[in-house]
This record gives structure tokens, sequence and C-alpha cells, in this order.
């Protein structure tokens, strides 16, 4: 199975280093093999042709478990195996009577039912699956390279598609190898090893799906010239949506591993997929057609309508989604939640770790024999009965040789597997017993999967809407051991999509059960506390991708925040444990104080509209989101702010988000780096927008806004960070306000990193210098509560505003002053953006269908307008007639109207935050005059 996927596999998703094939499938192999070397065109075939032979394999046994099929009553050939409620069911060696009451297989020991014999009588008496992994990592593969074919195995079936290979992964696999599956005894697994990767390859076969499905539209846009729905209105309805799950759901920092490529989107996926919000039944095959198949030995079909109507299937897309959101809490949704809180979640995968590491350890220490109390004993009476003469030596040998026999385990070949990394990038050489890694690896994936589900919900939601009737289910299989003669199959299993939005699911969703781990007792948790905690992890295991559990945990908390009302969110992502939002911020502290500094990643055809955001940046937006947005009525509710909680202000933790902005911004190489200047800029809007916060006496978050005023106060944050960026650092060493100014005004538009670093670094500046206005006005503002302020204190914060003034106003070359004559206005003198806007620009209609508001603070980038590139050259393809040259100039001319267009922002609210400073220094400065017994005649001199 895994040679086969390797064949068929893109050239750049990489090989696998295993080879296992379960079951004859040489003729597969010719076929993929054949399929490689003709080239690049006969390999993208091959991935429709693997699906065709899988299918005539008949390796999952669709003729034995279809709803409608004609071999489950007795019509057809059945099972070899007759005792399938006895001795069949029974483990070997365990009598009836000490038998628990459930069997230990769903069916019965027959070679005909394919894969599930495979799983349940041969593999699950050795404890690992090797067959049912490479079968699953085919499927995996398939679905990746050739998608969900809807015509698939049509000259047999009456319901084609590939809804039974998704089928057997999502209610038989995951249920059984999870212990999930009821009247039927739980999986032996030879090792966690085994476990998980079991798991964590019916999970891939999950999310692959998820991936794949596209949501699509039921009816064209509004004022489409079209009457009926065309591709291309499809691809822009799906653009649309991926664009709104990272900038209204919250889903940024995940956008790109849980949507496909605009450009591996199938029109006649898309036709199917349509066909799933529609209750279509399928023509009424003819009996005269079968009869005369089987009285002519030719293939018969495998199902038959039994005169009742038979459904469409829907595709596995559709049905994996409304399974999910399901708000009858379906099995594959309690799956989910329980590999997530397996073990106590987080707590229980470093114990996890640890219990790994000890196994490893005494592995290594004993090699293949490992220490038995029993063993050992056993050894102590024989040595000691030859001390008592009452064995003679060759005895004891024999005894202690038997002995240590029994302790020599057989070494398992080291197996080399490859899994699925970041942006869908093959990683080989992955151990099969590396537990950690398979275990990661299941998390990853489960939180993929609710990304993914979290990500198409608007749109799936809004096309039942447009709908509007009531869609059925019917599976295509019935994972049920059939009763010889039986007619229940008759009685189709079916069930009705009844949607309810995620958010709510996991907010009224608990982990299933307590859990022992070593001796401990893990009480039984709200999820979304065990989510929230996995922010803070990074995978030991993971090397491509260490932040992969953390981002997609992240993108959970930001959509629950983006989603409910405020005082939910933070109730239902702290739970009843954490009311003071404690380990909430410590989660998400370890989060942003990240290393990892990965740049944003377009997806979806490289449409700029939906950027994968770094985990830091996300953070910080999700923080400053909610800041800005206060809840009126919070005041009255047990749980503060959602944003205040996260920096700290809810506990006395010293593990918070502010005192990692505060260390991040200490290092002037975080600011100045083009990979983290955003950040940083966002750093300093943060310490804005709290100081913002206790200047504003009608908001109940004054006292937290207050609490962190003072501590930075005390810090001498404000006299440190002006000097640090306004002052030189020299005898020869202009400032760094300084040395910006010169690149923006000699180099700006010669290198983009570099200026939008400039842009950056600007902005940062604009922020640090509106929260010093925020400071000198609190400072000096107390003054007029002289009656609630003791001489003491008021004393001090004259004494702490004269500091702040001598500070910006006092030098030998005065602050204020040099950022005035520093200040970069003007053009720049490089003629980047002055030489590209004379060349002739696009038309004016298409440069107002492709203009968009500038992203950012709405004081800040309110009334600017940026061209969106993409759009723009999408126009110029769309048109077909344009030349080369006149895409070419549009670039040109857009990039440099963008560059433009930023410069003024950045210029314009470094000017308005200088002259808030100038304004509050003035106006209050003869408050101090007046107060202090040596007047400061010098301190508000200033050159120009």
């Amino acid at each position: 199975f895994v040679a086969i996927a390797n064949l068929i596999q893109r050239p750049d998703q990489g090989t696998t280093h295993i080879a296992g094939v379960a079951a004859d499938t040489s003729s597969t192999m010719e076929v993929a093999t054949d399929a490689a070397a003709e080239g690049p065109s006969a390999t993208a075939a091959a991935g429709p042709r693997a699906w065709e032979l899988l299918e005539m394999c008949q390796f999952v046994p669709i003729k034995l478990l279809s709803q409608f099929s004609s071999y489950a009553a007795g019509t057809g050939a059945m099972p070899r195996s007759s005792n399938f409620a006895t001795q069949a069911t029974r483990r070997p060696g365990v009598s009836a009577a000490s038998a628990d009451d459930v069997p230990y297989a769903s069916f019965p020991e027959s070679p005909d039912y394919g894969m599930i014999y495979q799983f349940e009588h041969v593999e699950s008496k050795l404890g690992s699956f090797p067959a049912t992994e490479g079968f699953l990592y085919l499927l995996t593969t398939l679905i990746g390279v050739a998608g969900c074919p809807s015509h698939l195995g049509s000259q047999w079936r009456l319901r084609p598609g590939c809804a039974p290979y998704v089928e057997y992964v999502v209610d038989f696999v995951l249920p059984r190898a999870t212990g999930m599956e009821k009247d039927v005894g739980r999986v032996k697994f030879g090792s966690v090893a085994d476990e998980a990767r079991l798991v964590n390859r019916a999970l891939e076969v999950v999310e692959a799906v998820l991936v794949r499905y596209v949501v699509p539209p039921l009816s064209p846009p509004r004022g489409a010239d079209a009457a009926s729905l065309t591709f291309s209105q499809v691809k822009d309805w799906h653009l649309k949506y991926v664009k709104m799950a990272g900038t209204e759901m919250g889903l940024s920092p995940i956008l790109s591993d849980v949507f496909c490529d605009v450009g591996s989107i199938k029109e006649d996926e898309m036709n199917s997929a349509v066909q799933d919000f529609r209750n279509v039944n399928l023509p009424d095959p003819q009996d005269s057609v079968s009869n005369r198949s089987v009285a002519n030995n030719e293939n018969p079909m495998l199902e038959a309508s039994f005169g009742s109507q038979v459904p469409l299937p829907k595709t596995p897309g559709f049905a994996i989604l409304s399974n999910v959101l399901s708000a009858n809490n379906s099995l594959l949704f309690q799956i989910l939640l329980k590999l997530l809180s397996q073990n106590g979640g987080l707590r229980g995968v470093h114990e996890y770790s640890e219990s790994i590491h000890s196994r490893s350890l005494a592995t290594s220490l004993f090699r293949e024999t490992s220490p038995s109390l029993k063993c050992s004993q056993e050894s102590s009476v024989a040595k000691a009965r030859l001390e008592q003469n009452l064995i003679n030596g060759k005895a004891c040998e024999e005894t202690l040789s038997s002995l240590k026999q029994a302790m020599i385990q057989p070494l398992n070949p080291l197996l080399l597997l490859s899994y699925s990394g970041r942006n869908k990038a093959m990683q080989p050489g992955a151990s099969s017993n590396d537990a950690v890694l398979w275990r990661e690896r299941t998390l990853l994936l489960s939180l993929r999967v609710l990304c993914a589900v979290a990500a198409r919900e608007e749109a799936f939601l809004q096309s039942l809407k447009e709908a509007s009737v009531s869609l059925r289910v019917v599976p295509t299989l019935n994972f049920k051991g059939p009763i010889h003669g039986s007619f229940a199959h008759r009685f189709v299993r079916e069930g009705t999509v009844n949607p309810s939005r995620l958010s709510q699911l996991l907010i009224g969703a608990t982990s299933l059960s307590s859990a022992m781990l070593h001796g401990r007792m893990h009480p039984s948790r709200e999820i979304l506390p065990i989510i929230t905690e996995y922010v803070g992890y990074s995978a030991c295991s993971l090397s491509d991708d260490p932040e992969g559990i953390a981002r997609s945990s992240f993108s959970i908390v930001s959509y629950i925040a983006y989603t409910t009302p405020h005082a939910e969110c933070a109730q239902s992502l702290c739970g009843n444990d954490d009311v003071n939002g404690v380990i909430l911020a410590n989660a998400l502290s370890k989060g942003l104080a990240s290393s990892m500094h990965s740049s944003s990643v377009a997806v979806v055809g490289g449409s700029s509209a939906a950027a994968t955001t770094n985990l830091r940046d996300a953070i910080l937006d999700l923080i400053l989101s909610n800041i800005q947005i206060i809840d009126s009525n919070a005041s009255s509710s047990s749980y503060p702010n959602l944003s205040l909680m996260i920096l700290g202000f809810g506990g006395s933790s010293k593990h918070n988000c502010l005192n990692v902005i505060l260390e991040l911004i200490a290092d002037s190489s975080f600011v100045l780096d083009p990979e983290t200047s955003t950040s940083a800029t966002k750093c300093f809007e943060l310490i804005y927008r709290v100081c913002e916060l206790g200047s504003n006496n009608s908001t109940h978050s004054i006292l937290p806004a207050l609490n962190l005023m003072g501590k930075i106060r005390h810090g001498n944050f404000w006299h440190i960070q002006i000097a640090h960026y306004l002052g030189t650092r020299g005898p020869s060493a202009p400032s760094i306000f300084h040395e910006i100014s010169n690149s923006y005004c000699h180099n700006h538009g010669d290198d983009t990193e570099i200026s939008r670093r400039d842009n950056d670094v600007l902005h940062t500046i604009s922020w640090l210098l509106k929260g010093l206005a925020i400071e000198l006005h609190y400072l000096m503002g107390q003054q007029q509560n002289k009656n609630i302020m003791s001489g003491m204190l008021l004393s001090k914060k004259s004494n702490q505003f004269q500091a702040l003034l001598n500070c910006i106003m006092s030098q030998p070359n005065s602050f204020l002053r040099n950022a005035l004559l520093h200040m970069p206005l003007g053009h720049s003198k490089n003629g980047f953006i002055q030489e590209r806007l004379l060349i002739p620009p696009p038309p004016r209609d298409v440069l107002r269908d492709s203009s968009k508001h500038m992203p950012g603070p709405g004081e800040i980038c309110a009334g600017y307008e940026i061209i969106d590139i993409e759009r723009l050259l999408n126009h110029f393809q769309s048109s077909g007639d344009q030349p080369n040259t006149a895409m070419d100039n549009a670039r040109e001319w857009a990039n440099a109207w963008n560059c433009f267009v930023h410069r003024v922002c950045a210029c314009s609210h470094l000017s308005q935050a200088w002259s808030d400073v100038v304004r509050t220094a003035l106006i209050w400065s003869p408050s101090v005059t007046e107060n202090m017994a040596d007047p400061m005649q010098a301190t508000f001199r200033m050159n120009a």
C-alpha cells in the first residue's frame, strides 16, 4: 500500500521509506510504476486509476456491508465462517465462562471481509496494524492527489463514490482504535506507539477529506449576469469564505493548513458537492438488466433497490462536516474530544513523554532483557536452594537460563515512516516506535480537524439556509455483522442534518471521563481550557513544525473569542477551575515568547486575502481586538476583560503576556529586525491601549490599566525607551530614529522588507510618544485631586513629571527638537516612488475594483486606500487581451502607490504623536513651575 502511495504522489511531496503490501497488489504496482515512468501527465492520471483498482480489489467489503447489499440477506455468497456469535468472537485461549460479555470482534473470521478481517482477526492478535496503517496512508494519498471521485464504482454499485472508504475510517477504524465502539471489546495494542500511530493514520484521512472539501454556493451571487452558477463563481465564493475565516473568525494562523490551493479545485467535484444540498434519489435500476447480467455470468450489481428509492450518497466532505457539527454530539466529535483530553490533556502529554523517556533509558540499560520482578524472585529462590544443597549446580544453571530466556524479548526492526508535515510537505524518516511523535501528531491532527470544520462552518450554514429543505444523510455502509437470511438491512439507517455552531459544541463539551495516569487521577474538565493549555506547548518531536500544536490550538481559542459574546468567551476559555485566568495567561505567554518567527504564508493560489499569520502576531491581534471593544456590562461578571486576563491582571502569576511583551521590546533587535518589526509595533500599540484605558475614568478597567502604568513607571520604562530611540548612541553614532529617517529619505522603496521595517519603526516610535503623552497627562492630572492625595504623593507625581520633562526637553540636544529636525517629511531622494507613479496607471474602473482599505488601527489608517495587487493582476489575466508589459506596468505602479500610502500614513502618525507630546508638556508645564521651589525656566527653552 505504501509503495503504491509513493508512486502516485506528486514529485514535491516526497516518498516514504517503508514498503509494506498487505495483499496481492502486483497489478496495481505495475500500473502505478508504468505511470510514474511515463512522466508527470501519466502520474497525474495514476490517482484515478489507483482508485479504480482499489475498488476492484474490494479491500473494503462493500458488497457485504452496503445498506442496499444484494448479498447480506443471503441472496449472494455468504462468508465461510458461520459461528460468528460463538467461538469466532472469543479471544483464543479465553473460555466462554471467563470471557467478557462483549465479543472481541464485530465481524466473522472470514477473509471475505477484506481489511476488516485483517484488522480484527490478524493484526489485533499481534497488537500492531501495519496493513491497516498502509491502507489508510494510501487513502490519504489518493484523496490528496486525485480527490474523491464521485463516479467510483458506478459499474457495479447503485451508489457510487468514495464514501465507503471514508466511512470505513470514520465509522470503523477510529471507533475501534480509540475504544469508542459499543458492544465490542477494546483493541489490545502491543505498545502505545502502535495505538497512536494507527489513530494518526486514520485522522490523516479525515483531515485530507476536509482540506479538499469546498462548500459550494447554491445560486449565483446577486447581480451576476449568468442565470446558473459558474465554476469561477464557485472559486470566488470559496476565496470569500477563506478570507472571512481569517479576518472574522480568528483562524488566520492555520489557514494554509486547512485549505487546499484554489488551483486544485475540480469542477466535477463542485458539481457533486452541489448535489449534497438536495435530497436526490438515484434512478430506479432496471431489474431486467441485472437479471440478464447474472444469466450471462457477467458481474452482477453489488446493490439492489428492493423496490425502494435509493438516495444519492453525500460526498465525504459533506458527511464529515455535518457529522462533526451535529447538534447531537456525534461519535466523531466525541472521539476528537477524547484524543485531546486523553491522560489529562497537556499535563498528560508531559508525563507521557517522561514515561517514554524512562522506558527508553531502561531499554538502553538492560537491552533486550527487561527487568521482571517475578523472574528476579524465582532466580533468588533458585540460588537459595542451591546454597541449601536442595538442587545441584547444573539444575540451578538450567533454571537461571530458562528465566533469562523468558525475559528476552525480540527486537523489532526499525521502521521509518512518512507523514504530511507543514504545508503538506512529506516528512520522511519518522521512527515507527517513536510514541511521542505519533501522540503529538494525533493532537495536531485532532486540532486541525476542528479548525478545518470551523473554517467551513459559515459557508456550510449559509448553503444549508439556501437549500431550505431538511437534508437526509444515508451512509453507504452499515458496520454490523450480518445475520444470514435476515432482512434487517432493508431498514436503512439514515439521519437528518441538524447542525450546531462548533463554538457552542465546544463550550458545552467536557472531557469524556477522568483519566488515570501514573497513579494519579485527572478529573473530568471542560474541553476548552484543555485546548487553551496547548497554546503553550512546543512539540519536541515535530521538528518540521514545533509550533503546529500551539498554532492550531490558539486558532480554536481565537475562533471562540471572535464568535462568542465576550463574557461567555472568557468564562469558557478559563473554565470553572481558573476564574482569574492564570492558566490562560500562562499558556498564551508561552506562545507569545516562542522564538519561531515564521513569516506569513499565502495560500489558495497565492491570494493575499488569505495569508497565514504567525502565532505571535495572532496573539497580539487577539489582545488588541478585545481591548478596543470593552464590554460595558462586564463589571457585573466574575470574569474580567479577556485581554486583561491574558496580560496577567487577573492573577498574581509572573507568567503572563505583559511580562513577555516588556522583555521582547527591551531588545532593540526585536524592533529593528524586519521579521519581527511588525510584532514590535503591536507590542507598543498594546501598551498605549492599556494606558488609554487608564486615562478613561468611565471604564471599569481603569484599575488594572493603572496597575500597568505604575508597573512600567516603576521600571523607568518611558525614560529608557525615549532615550533608546531618540537619543544618540555614542559620540559618532546617531539615534535609532535618525538612522531610520536617513534610510527612509534616501532608500525608501528599494528594498521592500527594509521599507516595511522602516514604516513599522516609525509607527513604534509614534505609539511610544502617544503613550508618553498619556503618562504626562496622568501624572499632572492627579494634582487636580489634591483633596484625595497626600502631600508626599503629590510631590512624587510632580517629581516624576519633572524627570520626564527633563528627559525629553532639557538634554543638550532636546529629544523632541531632534525628532522634529529628523522627521522624514517630503519625498524620498532615491526617486523610487516618483518614477513608478509616472507610469500610466491602470484604468480607473480597474483601480476602483482593486482598491481596499488599508489594514491597521482605525484612527491611524482610516481614509487610506491601497491596491490589492492580486485582485489587480487577476483582472488583467481574466481579460486575456492585455500584453505582459501592461501587467508588469500595473504591478509596478500598484507597488509604488502602496509604498507611497504606507509612507504617508507612517509620517502622519509620527507627526500627530509628536504634537500630542509637545502639547501635553506645554499645557501642564506651568503647573510644575508653580509647585516647584526652583522654577525651571530652562526646562521649557527649546532651540528652534
